[in-house]
């Protein structure tokens, strides 16, 4: 990335070999860090973080990505860093102060608004609301193709080259259930876990999943919310599952919600993996997977506060699971 050029200085010594191009046997000091180095990312950061501070605006102290600009204590900007794409949003004393300052100091290749794409996001605001969604990406997802002769014996393991095609399908698809597709989170987590263990059965699982998401195309929306203080809600749904996974482990899930007075919502997060300690009944799976829930509702309302100013806000959790009612867990 071109990016890390203008990053801050290289703190150590690195030789390379110039291009045909430059026509010299010489070889060249780095003066910056360039794509493929380990320290590029970082000294890049620490450039454009130090430049954000000096515009005043403020590191998030849960996300270092995250900056704030606020006025007298009033939010009037905010930015989020993804390497080197920048997604921002604030009044106009924001995008006529610090904006512009921000491109004099740095080459910028292009700059969007509205409608756009951002690190494979398709972005579209409205008046009333934004939505994302990733349908071109989904489109170009393919079935892994089976040969008809193992196509009815379930239990046969995969070759080489079906295990790498698996894994390289879970992967895209891991890459949709973590940013728009929360409905395809389920499906993605048990492939996920067969690799040691795959089969027939598990690649027509993945063939089912991505069958299903390209045949249900999904969009979130974003409605404008009314931010009234004390009036708003994080909403937790959680649920699990009991050794559902081959290896005998439990799965659990959880979704989080903004909602307003009016009832309008916008999802926060959701999750929906292995869970990591080994539970011995059905209860167990549902305690350990709230406990997890509860503290993603923690971090975000953290988060909440810390962009909205420090309100009241109710947290609440939802299970299914009778054992934890009727225990007062």
């Amino acid at each position: 990335s071109a990016a890390f050029l203008q990053g801050k200085p290289i703190s150590r010594e690195v030789f390379i070999k110039p291009p045909k191009e430059a026509e010299t046997t010489s070889l060249w000091k780095l003066l910056k860090c360039i794509y493929g180095l380990v320290d590029g990312p970082r000294k890049w950061y620490e450039e454009i973080r130090d430049t954000l501070e000096n515009l005043k605006m403020t590191v998030s102290i849960h996300d270092e990505s995250l900056l704030f600009y606020n006025v007298e204590g009033k939010l009037e900007g905010i930015i989020a860093l993804h390497v080197d794409d920048l997604l921002f949003s604030g009044n106009e004393n924001f995008l006529n102060v610090v904006i512009p300052a921000l491109k004099a100091k740095f080459r910028l290749s292009s700059e969007m608004d509205t409608n756009f794409v951002y690190t494979g996001l398709t972005v579209t605001q409205k008046s009333s609301s934004i939505l994302l969604s990733q349908s071109k990406y989904t489109e170009q997802l393919s079935e892994i193709p089976i040969d008809p002769q193992r196509f009815n014996d379930n239990t046969r393991k995969l070759s080489d080259k079906e295990m790498a095609e698996m894994r390289s399908a879970c992967g895209a698809l891991l890459w949709i259930a973590t940013q728009t597709r929360p409905d395809v989170s389920y499906g993605t987590c048990v492939a996920s876990n067969s690799f040691s263990t795959g089969t027939v059965a598990d690649l027509k699982s993945v063939n089912k999943t991505i069958k299903y998401a390209k045949k249900n195309p999904l969009v979130i929306s974003f409605p404008r919310l009314n931010l009234v203080n004390n009036e708003l809600r994080l909403l937790i749904f959680c649920d699990a599952s009991f050794a559902n996974l081959k290896d005998g482990s439990s799965q659990g899930g959880f979704i989080l919600f903004l909602v307003d007075a009016s009832g309008k919502c916008a999802v926060i997060t959701w999750q929906s993996k292995k869970i990591k300690r080994v539970c011995k009944s059905t209860l167990a799976a549902e305690c350990w997977d709230m406990i997890e829930a509860i503290a993603s509702g923690e971090i975000a309302l953290a988060q909440i506060k810390e962009i909205l100013g420090n309100l009241t806000m109710k947290c609440v959790c939802f299970t299914d699971c009778k054992g934890v009612h009727t225990r007062g867990l």
